[in-house]
Parts: C-alpha cells; sequence; structure tokens
C-alpha cells in the first residue's frame, strides 16, 4: 500500500504540499546603491 502525505491526505505520489508551499512563498528584492552609486537588486 501507498504511503499516505500526513498533511494533505494523498498519497506520496500525488501529494502537492510542496508545490502549494512554494507558490504561497514570498521574496523581497530591493535596490540598493553601492560604491560609485551604482544600483544593486
Amino acid at each position: 500500500m501507498a504511503e499516505i502525505c500526513p498533511v494533505c491526505g494523498l498519497p506520496k505520489e500525488l501529494c502537492v504540499c510542496g508545490e502549494i508551499a512554494r507558490e504561497q512563498q514570498r521574496i523581497r528584492i530591493r535596490v540598493e546603491r553601492r560604491k560609485w552609486s551604482k544600483e544593486m537588486t
């Protein structure tokens, strides 16, 4: 019998918990002024 995911309850082959977590993750990008007034991300 296939292993069941403890988070979503689906079999491990069909588990989408990792993808959902990746979609909900937010990243922050900012611009900084560095040496000689160059802008860097």
